[in-house]
């Protein structure tokens, strides 16, 4: 099933939508069906990912690079790298995939839990971010879905 990117800036973070929903909403509720007990309050628990944590703000080169895998949400610490959840992307001529998706702390099995993409929308919506950085490289911005 092919789904649908949403990129928004807000406050020096990129909050990541997939057809309309935050994706840390997607991902607590696949969490909160794969974790123990003991850890299940843990479900989750990301923060928007920063800034701060793509290199040179070039959203498209972070989230289009084909074989790569990515931070989309981080922690609620804003500290790079310290709750990451992370999935491998692959870019195609008609689809981008997310896929592989695991906590980079927890051994915790994410199963098939992914997204789809359609190429030529997923391209535009990262390209829509960059323009927007490009013209006020200061910018924290605030870009809600188009």
């Amino acid at each position: 099933m092919i789904t649908r990117l949403g990129l928004h800036l807000e406050d020096g973070t990129l909050r990541v939508t997939v057809d309309g929903r935050p994706l840390v909403q997607d991902v607590a509720g696949v969490e909160r069906r794969i974790i123990d007990h003991p850890d299940r309050s843990l479900a989750g628990d990301y923060a928007d990912l920063g800034l701060h944590e793509v290199p040179d703000r070039d959203v498209t080169a972070y989230l289009a690079t084909d074989g790569a895998e990515r931070e989309v949400l981080g922690c609620t610490c804003g500290s790079a790298g310290c709750w990451p959840l992370l999935v491998r992307i692959t870019v195609g001529p008609r689809e981008v995939r997310w896929s592989d998706v695991r906590h980079g702390f927890r051994d915790w099995d994410y199963g098939g839990f992914g997204y789809t993409f359609a190429a030529d929308e997923y391209l535009a919506e990262l390209d829509a971010v960059d323009r927007l950085l490009r013209a006020d490289p200061n910018s924290t911005g605030t870009r809600g879905p188009w």
